[in-house]
């Protein structure tokens, strides 16, 4: 390909290149971008010839990215969004921000971390709204699509496409009972926690990082619990604790806030049986990274969740 002159480069072009690329259709990019699709397609034509590339190549009945704009579609963003944050030298003020943040958040962390972090924000940043939703298969696929900023989980399992994350912080493991179960009287070995049936904590696009480890762990050493209920609602796990014999062994729920716990107890786990330690992740979409807007939010809430764990320690 010819080396791109910068100097034959407008910004209106980039918009338009990267509305292509997104939508891989001219209809749908002169849509949005309000104009006419034939001044879209001689925008098309001027970035083929700007790019020495066809960009946008017709597959059957479909539009689809060459393998240059399929790499343009991985960078475009970032740049696009450096070059807005460049050119708006306006500092990111919280407490007159008026803005909606969108994500997806387990929903243990989000009975333990959410409370706090609006608790925080209502008094720093009163105008920022959030829109809260349980993470699932589509969570990944949503937020390259821009319909969400930030997904805050376990890392997603095989054949998802995370973008870049950070650690938030450590997630500490509990066995818990209802008081006066068999397992509160005598000391816990492996053959009475498998004895008695379980439920366990599980999220669906991330089966392996909830209660998944302890079976992974258990499979290694040709051993198997039973378990009898499987669901993302901690709060339905608390309380068939409380009504049945139930084991549940998973991340500690002692530790959400405002739960009234004091008839389940934290048994411990029997001798050797050993998780790897695991910690939560925030993710946020590629085109949002570098907001300053996205970067206060990302730091707000990773300060939220470090100061709880520190409270808990």
């Amino acid at each position: 390909m010819k080396r791109v002159e910068l100097s034959r480069i407008n910004l209106n072009q980039l918009v338009a290149l990267q509305v292509l690329l997104t939508t891989c259709s001219v209809s749908q990019a002169a849509k949005q971008l309000f104009v006419t699709q034939s001044a879209m397609s001689k925008t098309l034509a001027n970035l083929r010839e700007l790019f020495d590339d066809t960009l946008l190549m017709r597959v059957g009945t479909k539009m689809q990215l060459t393998p240059l704009a399929a790499n343009l579609s991985k960078e475009l963003p970032q740049l696009l969004q450096s070059i807005e944050d460049f050119v708006d030298l306006r500092s990111f003020d919280p407490s007159t921000a008026d803005l909606e943040l969108r994500l997806a958040v387990l929903s243990y962390l989000g009975q333990q971390l959410m409370p706090e972090f609006l608790a925080r924000l209502q008094r720093a940043a009163p105008g920022i709204r959030v829109i809260s939703e349980g993470v699932t298969d589509n969570s990944w696929r949503r937020m390259d699509q821009g319909e969400l900023d930030m997904i805050i989980a376990f890392p997603p399992r095989i054949g998802a496409r995370p973008t870049a994350g950070e650690a938030l912080g450590p997630v500490p493991f509990a066995t818990l009972v209802k008081k006066g179960h068999p397992l509160t009287t005598s000391e816990i070995t492996m053959d009475n926690f498998l004895s008695y049936p379980h439920v366990r904590y599980l999220v669906p696009a991330m089966t392996r990082y909830t209660g998944g480890l302890v079976d992974e762990w258990l499979a290694a050493q040709n051993l198997r619990r039973k378990v009898v209920y499987d669901t993302p609602d901690v709060g339905s796990i608390v309380e068939i604790i409380r009504r049945t014999d139930c084991v549940y062994s998973g991340v500690d729920l002692m530790q959400l806030p405002g739960s009234n716990l004091n008839d389940i107890v934290n048994v411990g786990m029997p001798p050797g049986l050993v998780v790897p330690e695991l910690k939560f992740w925030l993710y946020m979409a590629p085109d949002r990274r570098y907001s300053a807007e996205m970067q206060w939010l990302s730091d707000f809430l990773k300060a939220t969740y470090a100061d709880m764990i520190a409270a808990e320690v």
